[in-house]
């Protein structure tokens, strides 16, 4: 049987179901300071290097008032200025996954789907940052943990 092919263009384009998706998940990202901004880029299925992403980035900005949708390009040589405090790196199909979830599915699919390497989570800012923006209660509610460096 052959594999459903995912049209990632139009998932990510679709600002109002991003909006309506991060509109139903309101406890997901309440610990995240406003100013934070979350990316997600859709590498296809990780067959090719992480190194040469290069493409729009979907971004979600917390704000006062709620969670935005923008839309940014990324370039692999911007890696370091992509402007997010946390860039998840995801498949198409977990991309898929994301546009539809309720925030039960979100929480129980983001810590299995980051096991079985469908998601690859990048942390842009410090340590510090993290916590004092919130970022560790976020991931501890999605079930991810942050380790911090090695020393």
């Amino acid at each position: 049987m052959d594999a459903q092919i995912i049209d990632t263009e139009a998932i990510l384009a679709d600002r109002d179901g991003w909006q309506k998706m991060l509109n139903g998940c309101p406890k997901a990202f309440s610990t995240i300071d406003p100013g934070g901004r979350i990316g997600i880029f859709a590498n296809g299925d990780f067959s090719t290097s992480i190194a040469n992403l290069d493409g729009t980035m979907l971004v979600w900005d917390i704000a006062e008032d709620g969670i935005g949708v923008d839309y940014v390009r990324f370039k692999r040589q911007h890696f370091h200025r992509a402007n997010v405090d946390l860039l998840f790196v995801v498949d198409d199909d977990t991309l898929q996954m994301l546009h539809g979830a309720t925030e039960e599915v979100l929480i129980e699919e983001l810590v299995k789907r980051a096991n079985h390497g469908q998601i690859i989570l990048f942390f842009m800012i410090g340590r510090d940052d993290l916590e004092d923006y919130g970022y560790f209660d976020f991931l501890e509610v999605v079930g991810l943990s942050f380790l911090g460096p090695c020393r």
